[in-house]
């Protein structure tokens, strides 16, 4: 049978699952290609397995075998040899060897039978031949009886090979016994490897048994050994042959005898024998007793090797499912029984090997999931079972999350399934985390977006009340309710800033900061901002790293840190900030920040207020999330410090507790560079000029607010509502344009992009980005990083002229 049609066999035969269900194909062909008759029997005596040539020998083929009662297909053997041999075999866990005569066949069959887990294992094959040998044997003239007591030796060692545990064991039991119980002088085992001859153990001049395995010499280029490589039934004779010992030093002269030795239809090695010790002459007795032995040994070693590998295949299945890192486990789908357990299902329950094989799966389960479980295993089909989440209980009570998959199996004859659980609370977890980093992520861009659109209005807003106020000088009343008006656009200025930050798109100017001179700057604006009622204390750590951040962002952080503290403690209390640096050697988790290992510069910001429920906790850095009553506050500051910490690619956690206060975290990666020397104010004055000016603008009402606004400095002013005007104004006006001012973000294509085509025409032209939010903000930060000019709206006309003056006057060699 090839090995496609053992395949074929198992796949159409459910049978034979219990028997070959270790290591499929391998151990079905090796099965397929043995020389003796086979065939598995399981626990109920019914065929489930039966090669081709059991098929010839029993006169029955698979079909009619297969899943039948041995005793019901062949009646005439209940009470025989067989049945006994077979039952004793079943019921005392011990391989038997017989030989026995079945009439119905007119067939003596030599039988070996091994238990197996799931039934018996039968190899036999006919030995009429051989029954007729003995038959002339008895009728032999007596010059034959030493060659039928050599046959006679040649069973009882056949018995004893067959019993062999391994393949050393099996070489050295089959030179020794073949010396003492057959009487050759010296006799060898070689196995051959293409056109080599591999030692495996032989005699020496001696007599003594010795190990050959390391000798490996070039096939003699004899003709008759040739010949037997082709033909199991023929020898070959080396008359006056020099002999020699393991190492191929000749020891002396005489006969060379080698007989071939077969697996199936394949020559696999050599038996060889001479008459070094005795010169006894090899009479065609001795000749084909060698041979007899040689074809026996080929016999035997199939054996052997497909008992080596379904013992493999078994180590290699049970290594592997107590090895699995994931809790595995086989139970009997009937009475829910666990029948077996991986090791690793030991250690996540806490129950042990013996504790398990004397519960069922309901067990592991809480009590009130049983009835879902019942509902589930009525409705479970046969085959592979898809993943499904369940709670799992371990022996302490802990009750966990796991995924569950499983598959029908047949484990010792009971129908059972095989399961593998995969805690997935880690995955839970990260999950949860993740769903909050993409929720986070969603306010963050929709923040940004209404930033966008709020800043172009506050643009406008502020660019005219700086320019009405020239024109109300002398209207005291109409100043006041100017200045009403110019702090509530700061106010919502502040507001659109902060839900940048939390967007993290604000424009940032990053630089080498010593974060505990920071604190001690800041440190009296946090004493005035908390109030009296309030201890602050700060300690900092000696030798501080240096972080890269934007210092006025860093301020703000603080700030909404101490507001909130000081909101959290009515009646007073104190606040603790301490500083250090920390190595994150493994990846930390806070609550649902994960912070990956780094150095960074460590902030702890702790007060002694009223704390924070779980709920809320898990809240406090989405924008707009309060706990105080409608008017006390946005919602935004905490949320403001979450942005600015992640857009300097650090971190933020808090941990907390009703009446316990709480701690915030903030880890920020190092600067392996000094920090920066703080820059000089900027002067006051608005100055103006007469130099051309294309802005590009494509929100109408800013586009006119700073039109008015540098037109009143004396600026000449070229206007485009979109990227495609601007481009052609630059192409076609034939004077000089001295700075192009480009708002970022517009629909027909962005500002980054109309000043690449700018330059195309205008090289060197100076430009100024304006902006109140973009999706080009990396880009953006690039260019502002690398000195180009940028204003964040809204600004003020009076910001705008002395931006566009110091552009103005930049070395003409280095635009800006």
């Amino acid at each position: 049978m090839s090995e496609q049609q053992a395949s074929d066999t198992f796949a159409t035969n459910p049978t034979l699952e219990g028997f070959l269900d270790k290591d499929g194909l391998q151990a079905q062909a090796i099965l397929a290609s043995i020389t003796d008759a086979f065939f598995a029997l399981d626990t109920n005596w019914r065929f489930v397995y039966v090669n081709s040539n059991a098929e010839k020998l029993l006169r029955r083929s698979r079909q009619e075998l297969l899943g039948q009662n041995i005793w019901e297909v062949f009646p005439e053997a209940v009470g025989s040899t067989f049945y006994v041999q077979y039952h004793r075999a079943i019921e005392e866990r011990c391989s038997v060897a017989f030989e026995e005569f079945y009439p119905p066949l007119e067939t003596w069959f030599e039988v070996h039978a091994y238990p197996y887990a799931h039934g018996l294992s039968v190899y036999f094959r006919d030995i009429n031949d051989r029954k007729r040998v003995e038959e002339l044997l008895q009728r032999a003239h007596e010059e034959d009886r030493l060659f039928t007591q050599k046959l006679t030796a040649l069973q009882e060692i056949t018995y004893q090979l067959a019993l062999a545990p391994d393949k050393e064991t099996f070489y050295k039991l089959a030179v020794e016994l073949g010396r003492e119980r057959l009487g050759f002088d010296r006799i060898g085992i070689w196995c051959l490897k293409e056109n080599f001859i591999k030692g495996t153990f032989g005699t020496d001049e001696g007599g003594k048994t010795v190990d050959e395995r390391s000798v490996q010499r070039p096939l003699p280029a004899l003709d008759a050994l040739h010949q037997i490589q082709h033909s199991p039934q023929a020898i070959a004779v080396i008359e006056n042959s020099t002999l020699c010992n393991a190492l191929g030093e000749p020891v002396g002269h005489g006969t060379l005898v080698f007989a071939s030795v077969w697996n199936h239809n394949r020559c696999i090695g050599f038996l060889s024998a001479d008459n070094l010790l005795s010169g006894q002459h090899f009479t065609p007795q001795r000749l084909e007793l060698l041979r007899l032995y040689a074809s026996t040994l080929g016999h035997l070693y199939t054996r052997l090797q497909i008992q080596l590998s379904l013992q493999e295949s078994e180590e290699r299945y049970r290594s592997l499912f107590r090895s699995i890192p994931d809790p595995v486990w086989v139970f009997d789908i009937h009475t829910l029984q666990f029948l077996d357990v991986s090791d690793a299902a030991i250690a996540h329950y806490g129950y042990s090997r013996d504790e398990f094989l004397k519960m069922t799966i309901r067990d592991i389960r809480p009590p009130e999931d049983w009835e879902a479980l019942e509902e589930r295993l009525a409705h479970l089909k046969a085959g592979y079972s898809p993943p499904t989440l369940w709670r799992h209980k371990r022996k302490d009570g802990t009750i966990f999350e796991v995924e569950i998959t499983s598959h029908d199996t047949n484990y010792a004859g009971r129908e059972a399934r095989i399961v593998l659980a995969r805690d997935v609370t880690e995955r839970r977890r990260l999950e949860t985390q993740l769903l909050q980093a993409q929720k986070m992520e969603s306010i963050g861009r929709l923040a940004g977006g209404i930033a966008h659109d709020f800043n172009n209005l506050l643009a406008a807003i502020v660019g005219y009340l700086e320019l009405l106020e020239d024109h109300i000088q002398s209207d005291a009343q109409a100043q006041t309710h100017l200045h009403h008006a110019q702090q509530a656009a700061e106010r919502a200025k502040q507001l659109t800033s902060q839900l940048l930050a939390f967007a993290r798109k604000q424009i940032t100017r990053p630089q080498n900061l010593d974060i505990n001179r920071l604190i001690v700057d800041i440190g009296q604006l946090l004493r005035r901002i908390i109030g009296e009622d309030i201890e602050l204390t700060f300690r900092p750590s000696n030798n501080l790293w240096t972080v890269k951040a934007d210092r006025s962002q860093m301020e703000q952080v603080l700030m909404n840190l101490a507001v909130n503290s000081r909101d959290a403690m009515p009646h007073g209390g104190h606040i603790l900030i301490e500083t250090h640096n920390r190595t994150v050697s493994e990846t930390l988790t806070f609550a649902q920040t994960v912070i990956p290992p780094g150095e960074y510069v460590y902030i702890l910001f702790r007060d002694d207020g009223e704390g924070m429920s779980a709920d809320v906790l898990a809240r406090i850095f989405e924008p707009f999330f309060t706990t105080k009553e409608v008017g006390k506050g946005t919602g935004l500051g905490l949320s403001t410090c979450y942005g600015i910490i992640r857009q300097a690619g650090g971190y933020i956690a808090a941990d907390s507790a009703p009446q316990e206060g709480a701690a915030l975290h903030i880890f920020l990666p190092r600067s392996y560079e000094e920090s920066d020397v703080q820059p000089a104010p900027v002067s006051s004055s608005s100055p103006s000029g007469n130099e051309t000016i294309l802005l590009v603008e494509d929100e109408p009402l800013v586009l006119q607010t700073l039109t008015l606004s540098l037109t009143r400095k004396g600026y000449h002013l070229l206007t485009a509502e979109s990227p495609d005007e601007a481009l052609e104004i630059l192409a076609k006006y034939p004077k000089p344009i001295d700075l192009l001012i480009t708002d970022v973000v517009m629909p027909q294509q962005s500002g980054l992009e109309l000043v690449a085509q700018a330059h195309r025409i205008r090289p060197n032209l100076p430009v100024l980005y304006i902006s109140g939010y973009t999706e080009e903000h990396t880009k953006v930060q690039n260019l502002v990083h690398e000195g180009t000019a940028f204003l964040q709206k809204p600004f003020t006309p009076s910001t705008l002229a002395r931006r566009v003056r110091e552009i103005l006057d930049a070395p003409k060699s280095k635009p800006v």
